[in-house]
């Protein structure tokens, strides 16, 4: 099944991979591990800050305080 971009509501980096939540019951994480090389990695996290999905750790914990 192929997934669309707007399907992705936001996007956090994790210590071992990244989350990408799709509705408050789903959500894919992707591990590091996944990725051929480093130059991959940043492609895609520069892809998912210019959709405005991935969020900084900063916006994460204030959404968790209210």
């Amino acid at each position: 099944m192929q997934m669309k971009w707007d399907m992705i509501k936001e996007a956090y980096k994790e210590k071992d991979g990244f989350l990408l939540v799709l509705s408050k019951a789903q959500f894919l994480h992707w591990p590091f591990t996944i990725f051929n090389s480093e130059n991959d990695l940043r492609r895609t996290e520069s892809i998912l800050r210019r959709k405005n999905l991935l969020k900084t750790n900063v916006e994460k914990k204030r959404k968790k305080r209210f």
